[in-house]
C-alpha cells in the first residue's frame, strides 16, 4: 500500500503475517511528519491519549517505554488490559525515516507477542 497525499507526505506500508501475529509496518520519509518528533515527546502524547482522564496511575493499565535496538532508538508501548497489540516507533539517528508499527496478536497471546516485539525490532537498520 503507497500512501501520497496533496501535502507531500510520503508513506509506504506492508502487512506481513509471522507465527499467528500480524505486522503492519509503515514507514514515514518526511522530516516534517510528527513521528520525527523526540520519542520522549511521542510516548508524552500516547500517555495523555491512553489515560482519557484515569485517576490511577497509567503504569497500572499501560506498559511502554523507550529502548536501544541495534543502536536505534524506538519507542514501545501496549495496554497490559484484553488488548490484542503492540505499538511501537523506531527513528533512524539521522532523522530521515521513522517505522510506525503494530504487532496484532491473539489476546491470549501476549507475552509471545512481547518477547517477539525485541527480536523483531532489533535487526532493523536504515540505509
Amino acid at each position: 500500500m503507497t500512501y501520497n497525499s496533496t501535502n507531500r507526505n510520503f508513506f509506504a506500508g506492508e502487512y506481513f503475517l509471522y507465527d499467528g501475529m500480524i505486522i503492519q509496518v509503515v514507514v514515514i520519509t518526511q522530516k516534517n511528519a510528527i513521528y520525527f518528533k523526540p520519542l520522549s515527546e511521542v510516548q508524552q502524547w500516547s500517555r495523555s491519549m491512553v489515560s482519557g482522564g484515569e485517576d490511577r496511575p497509567i503504569n497500572e493499565y499501560f506498559t511502554d517505554y523507550i529502548a536501544n535496538y541495534n543502536g536505534l532508538k524506538a519507542y514501545v508501548s501496549y495496554s497490559k488490559d484484553d488488548s490484542n497489540s503492540i505499538n511501537f516507533v523506531i527513528q533512524d539517528n539521522l532523522g530521515r525515516y521513522v517505522i510506525d508499527g503494530t504487532i496484532y496478536h491473539k489476546t491470549i497471546e501476549k507475552n509471545k507477542a512481547v518477547n517477539f516485539t525485541s527480536s523483531f525490532l532489533n535487526p532493523l537498520t536504515f540505509k
